[in-house]
């Protein structure tokens, strides 16, 4: 399952509710509240998670999630990701494919 839909109906899903939810890709003005919030309602299927291209910060990350299915991460792009953001992600989970082109990670 891959979710395709806006911001405003993100809240209608509750902490893992989405257990075939497998891919998410953001293209669209999504705030980092926004994907902490859909990434705790399918923390333990995500495989894929892109968000190339946005200005995102250290919090989408959801420190407080595990994704034990995660596979393939891709922030190209995400300026303003750094270490501080990304290490807790690659601690919870076994990422294989992992994109931080043009970010601050070190």
């Amino acid at each position: 399952m891959v979710f395709v839909g806006s911001a405003e109906g993100l809240h209608q899903f509750q902490p893992d509710s989405l257990p075939c939810l497998e891919e998410l890709q953001f293209r669209s003005a999504f705030t980092d509240t926004d994907i902490a919030y859909l990434l705790s309602v399918c923390s333990s299927t995500l495989k894929v998670f892109e968000s190339r291209a946005m200005r995102r910060t250290e919090e989408f990350c959801c420190k407080d999630s595990s994704f034990p299915a995660l596979e393939s991460v891709n922030l190209s792009l995400c300026d303003r990701l750094s270490d501080k953001g990304l290490v807790p992600l690659i601690k919870q989970s076994r990422i294989i494919a992992l994109n931080v082109h043009r970010t601050s990670v070190t």
